[in-house]
């Protein structure tokens, strides 16, 4: 929403791009709109017997405009085991959770007794940059890669705030 972070915006999006290529996952970053945020693609798997699980999130932020930050709101923060930082709940947690969380099971699945490092299912993920102000160009850019979605049976999303520790989020 803030234009003067759009190059912090790229770098959130080649950071993931990078990430996912490290977990083994092919990858591309796709244009929305001249001038908006790409989108960042990735999948791991690409069986058509196979179901394929679609991991959503947005990697930008609103503008943090509340007077009351105890630090730089876009530098991360840690204060009594919590981690303090503009959208570290929403929604940069999450997609980093579902990253580590599809990594932890490819290294289990790597040292199982086949050793195969196969998935039960294929993975994709898509994030994007302009969630924030609309997603802006996000369905034109889906539909001009819908490849990378093929099989889908189930879209998790997770794009909300930490509202506690005895409340699921």
């Amino acid at each position: 929403a803030d234009p003067g972070r759009k190059q912090d915006c790229f770098q959130g999006a080649k950071f993931l791009l990078r990430l996912l290529e490290s977990i083994g996952a092919e990858v591309k970053l796709a244009p929305t709109m001249e001038g908006k945020n790409p989108l960042v693609m990735g999948r791991i798997g690409n069986d058509p017997a196979l179901k394929t699980i679609t991991f959503y999130g947005h990697y930008d932020v609103q503008p943090a405009m509340e007077p009351d930050w105890s630090h730089y709101p876009f530098e991360l923060h840690a204060k009594d085991g919590y981690y303090i930082g503009r959208g570290v709940s929403d929604n940069k947690g999450p997609i980093l959770a579902f990253i580590f969380a599809v990594r932890e099971m490819l290294e289990e699945l790597r040292y199982s007794e086949d050793g195969s490092g196969k998935m039960p299912v294929n993975v994709a993920f898509l994030f994007e940059g302009e969630e924030e102000n609309g997603s802006i160009g996000f369905k034109e850019a889906v539909q001009d890669n819908i490849r990378w979605f093929e099989g889908t049976e189930a879209i998790f999303i997770s794009n909300t705030l930490w509202v506690g520790e005895a409340h699921p989020c």
